[in-house]
């Protein structure tokens, strides 16, 4: 059970999208941003990692000293307080969009807007090498996360006009199996020991269900546009696209 009220981080953002979070920061990117931006956890003034070399960010993930983004045409890294040379290209490709990462591997999305049916979740090392397909043949798949078992992901749908649904695959590879379906255009998503989060843009709800499968039920309602989710030990956060704001509610 959750606790509210939902609390801000940071509003008059323009088209926040996707969110990350570590033991001390909030990070966040943005549609048409050159930066990937962070917050204290417990509030205070954003600041903004070394800008990126093309706009258009859209995912973020931190591990260690790290941050992994996506742009339409790019996986790459950065070191947190680093400078521009310390940028790294993972993969170049089109329609790139979702992106997690573990201690191992990079995992992201290929979603082929024009082309339903045909998209993809890949991995690979950190360097890009071993470049290995977990999925295909997906309905517009949006956005990625994993833990020690599986990867997960959110089929959108064709945008407005279908609904979607909320995936998992073993780690290794397999048979992708559905945790959630009928979602009304799920974004983003979020794991934890327990439960998978994750974000309904289309009816502006956040939505939670077990790792292993269960009832979906929703732990925030009237959100506006809500798209990026992270999750830590006491809290969900998530960023609202139409609201321009930063969320945060505890467990």
């Amino acid at each position: 059970m959750l606790e509210g009220p939902a609390v801000v981080l940071a509003d008059m953002l323009h088209i926040p999208t996707g969110i990350a979070v570590d033991s001390i920061n909030v990070y966040w990117a943005a549609r048409y941003a050159t930066a990937v931006t962070m917050v204290p956890k417990a509030g205070g003034l954003p600041a903004s990692l070394d800008n990126l070399d093309e706009p258009g960010s859209i995912r973020v993930a931190v591990h260690s000293s790290t941050a992994y983004y996506t742009t339409p045409f790019r996986v790459g890294s950065i070191l947190i307080g680093g400078i521009p040379s310390d940028m790294n290209v993972i993969y170049s490709g089109f329609d790139i969009y979702g992106m997690a990462v573990d201690s191992t591997f990079v995992y992201w999305t290929i979603r082929r807007d024009t082309d339903p049916g045909t998209g993809m979740v890949m991995r690979s090392f950190k360097d890009g090498s071993a470049l290995f397909p977990l999925a295909v043949g997906q309905n517009y798949p949006i956005n990625v996360t994993v833990d020690s078992a599986s990867v997960y992901w959110a089929n959108s749908g064709e945008r407005g006009t279908s609904l979607g649904s909320v995936m998992k695959v073993p780690i290794t590879g397999g048979t992708p199996t559905a945790l959630a379906t009928n979602q009304a255009e799920p974004h983003d998503i979020a794991v934890d020991s327990s439960d998978v989060y994750w974000t309904n843009s289309g009816d502006g709800t956040v939505m939670k269900v077990p790792v292993d499968g269960g009832t979906p039920t929703a732990i925030a309602r009237g959100q506006s546009g809500p798209r990026g989710i992270a999750v830590d030990s006491t809290s969900v956060y998530w960023t609202n696209y139409s609201g321009g704001t930063v969320m945060k509610i505890r467990k």
